[in-house]
């Protein structure tokens, strides 16, 4: 009979433990699901913060094309320092640098270099097109 009255503390000690364990369990699940929550959170902010920057640098290359095409050199000079402006905040935003900077070189070296005339608008939205695309790959990555 002496060993009985054991029995009620050991039980109390093992739901001790059980309660001190299952809390440690369901505490490291909720830290590991608010985790993961907070990253895709992030992600989703990178992801909309590509989109408008891209979209930005994109319809600001347009502006200058058209000032290009149109002949307006006060408009030129302004788009260049857009186009610049812009470009440097794709330039923190991008995530692969290399792909970047190939893209945007071909935008570069037609509007701010050389000048958009009609026989060079192929050229131009071959640009365009490329930094669109690497753009969509990023924007996708970002997601994924």
């Amino acid at each position: 009979m002496k060993d009985s009255r054991w029995l009620p503390i050991l039980a109390a000690a093992l739901g001790v433990l059980g309660g001190i364990g299952g809390a440690f369990i369901g505490g490291s699940l909720a830290n590991a699901g608010a985790e993961k929550r907070l990253e895709k959170e992030r992600a989703a902010q990178v992801q909309d913060i590509r989109i408008d920057v891209y979209g930005t640098y994109l319809g600001t290359a347009d502006e200058l094309a058209t000032a290009w095409l149109e002949g307006d050199q006060e408009e030129i000079a302004d788009g260049i320092k857009k186009l610049f402006v812009v470009e440097a905040k794709v330039a923190v935003i991008a995530e692969d640098q290399d792909a970047f900077e190939t893209a945007a070189q071909q935008i570069n070296q037609i509007l701010t270099n050389e000048g958009l005339t009609q026989e060079g608008l192929p050229q131009y939205q071959l640009a365009y097109k490329a930094f669109l695309d690497f753009a969509r790959d990023e924007i996708e990555q970002t997601s994924g």
